[in-house]
C-alpha cells in the first residue's frame, strides 16, 4: 500500500473498502519514507495522546516547499494557530482561548445557530428544490462565526472570498501531496488581505468593545499575559478555515447517511429528540475530518516500530471510526449505539491537541440537520447514488446536494 492508494476517484466517493485493507496491513503503515500512516483506533488514540508526538510544521514546510517558502505568510499564519503549536507556546495560547471561548455560553450559541439556519431556509424554501452545499452548508458556518466576532453579514465581503481560497490550501498544506506553487502563491495573497481585514477589526475594537469573540480576544490574560495580535489574527482565521469547510461537509455527509437509511431517517423525524445522538453516529459513520497527523519529535518506538525525529505519522480517523475492534458492526448506520459518545470519536482529535470547539460545532451541527429536517420533512436527494465527491484524502464532503421537497405543503413555523 502506498500513497496512490489514497488519490483515486475510487477512494473519493467511497474510502472504506481502503480502510479495511489500511488497517488489516498492521498498526502502522510505511507510505514513503519519513511518511507513515495507522488507521486502528487504539494506535491512533495512543498516538494523540503521546507526548513524544506533535507539531514539526517549520521542518515539515521547508522539506515540502523549500528553505525560501518556510517563512511566505500563510505559512507563518499557520505557525501561529493552536492546532500547530507546541508546549509551552501551546499551553499559554490555548488556555487564553479557552478562557475567550468559556465566556460564550452554549445556550446562547445553540440559539444563534438556530436562528442562522432558519434564516438561510427562509431564503430559499419556496423554490421547492436547492444545491444545499451552496445555499445552506457553506453559508451556515459562516454566518455562525460572522455573528461570534461580531461581524455583520454586509462585513464579510472584503473578506469572504480570501477566507474560502485558504480553505483548501489549510487542508491540504500538511497532506502527502501538498500545494503546488501556484497554490501557495494565491495563498499567501489571500493571508496578507486576510491580516490586513482583521488587524483593522482589532483596532476598532480596542477604540470601542464589543461583547464579541474580537473583543474577548483581547481582553482575555492568563498569569499576565495575553495574546499578541498576530496571534489573535492567525487564530481568527483558524476559526474560519477549521469550522467552515469541516462542518459544511458534515452537513452534508450527514443527510446523505441518513437518506441512505431511511429506517434511521424515520426514527429522527418520528423522535427530534435523538439529534444528539444521531449527529454522533453521523460522525462516526461518514466524518468531514478523515485524517490529521503527527511529528516524531525524538527518536521512538511504538508497537514495535521505530520512527525517527521529523517523521510524520498520519491518523486516519475515518478507518479508526470504523474499526471492529473498537465498535460493533462498524459499517451499519445506528442512531443511538451504545458503544460511542463524541469524545470516543477521533474527529475531534485527542490528547493536547483536542478540538477547543468540539461542544460548539456539535451544537452547530445539531441545529442545522435538526432544523432542516424540522423545516423540510419530505426532503429528498434524488440523485443520491450519483454524488460527485471533493478529491481529498483529508476532508471528506460532495460538491453538491442536490435536493427537492414540496413546498406547497410545508408546515407553518410562524
Amino acid at each position: 500500500m502506498d500513497f496512490a492508494n489514497f488519490t483515486t476517484p475510487d477512494f473519493y466517493e467511497n474510502p472504506y473498502p481502503f480502510y479495511t485493507d489500511l488497517r488489516n496491513e498492521g498498526p502502522f503503515v510505511s507510505l514513503m519514507p519519513k511518511i507513515w500512516m495507522t488507521g486502528r483506533y487504539a494506535v491512533a488514540e495512543t498516538v494523540l495522546r503521546d507526548r513524544r508526538l506533535g507539531r514539526w510544521h517549520e521542518e515539515y514546510v521547508r522539506l515540502r516547499y523549500g528553505e525560501d517558502r518556510k517563512d511566505d505568510p500563510v505559512f507563518q499564519v499557520f505557525y501561529q494557530m493552536v492546532l500547530m503549536l507546541n508546549p509551552p507556546q501551546h499551553t499559554r495560547v490555548r488556555a487564553l482561548l479557552m478562557k475567550a471561548f468559556n465566556a460564550s455560553h452554549t445556550e446562547e450559541f445553540a440559539h444563534l445557530s438556530l436562528t442562522v439556519a432558519d434564516d438561510l431556509i427562509d431564503r430559499f424554501i419556496d423554490h421547492g428544490s436547492a444545491d444545499l452545499v451552496s445555499t445552506y452548508a457553506l453559508r451556515l458556518p459562516i454566518m455562525v462565526i460572522c455573528k461570534l466576532l461580531g461581524l455583520d453579514e454586509a462585513d464579510t465581503g472584503p473578506f469572504a472570498e480570501e477566507m474560502w481560497a485558504l480553505t483548501v490550501p489549510f487542508s491540504r498544506a500538511f497532506e502527502a501531496s501538498g500545494m503546488s506553487s501556484r497554490e501557495v502563491d494565491d495563498a499567501n495573497a489571500s493571508t496578507l488581505k486576510l491580516q490586513a481585514f482583521f488587524r483593522s477589526e482589532l483596532d476598532k475594537r480596542r477604540r470601542q468593545p464589543k461583547n464579541d469573540l474580537i473583543s474577548r480576544f483581547l481582553q482575555v490574560e492568563e498569569n499576565g499575559q495575553r495574546m499578541s495580535d498576530d496571534e489573535i489574527v492567525a487564530n481568527i482565521v483558524f476559526l474560519f478555515v477549521a469550522g467552515h469547510e469541516t462542518t459544511a461537509n458534515m452537513i452534508g455527509n450527514a443527510l446523505v447517511a441518513l437518506h441512505r437509511h431511511p429506517a434511521e431517517l424515520e426514527r429522527l423525524r418520528r423522535a427530534p429528540s435523538l439529534i444528539s445522538a444521531c449527529v454522533i453516529e453521523c460522525l462516526r459513520f461518514d466524518s468531514s475530518v478523515q485524517m490529521a497527523f503527527r511529528d516524531v519529535l525524538e527518536d521512538m518506538e511504538l508497537d514495535g516500530y521505530r520512527f525517527s525525529r521529523g517523521d510524520t505519522i498520519f491518523l486516519c480517523s475515518g478507518s479508526a471510526n470504523r474499526d471492529p475492534a473498537r465498535f460493533m458492526e462498524p459499517d451499519r448506520f445506528q442512531i443511538g449505539r451504545a458503544d460511542v459518545d463524541s469524545r470516543q470519536l477521533l474527529n475531534f482529535g485527542g490528547g493536547l491537541h483536542y478540538c477547543l470547539g468540539a461542544r460548539l460545532a456539535m451544537i452547530e451541527l445539531e441545529a442545522a440537520i435538526g432544523t432542516l429536517l424540522r423545516r423540510l420533512p419530505d426532503l429528498r436527494i434524488p440523485d443520491l447514488d450519483r454524488l460527485a465527491w471533493h478529491p481529498s484524502n483529508t476532508l471528506r464532503g460532495v460538491e453538491l446536494l442536490q435536493v427537492t421537497w414540496n413546498f406547497r405543503s410545508r408546515p407553518n413555523f410562524a
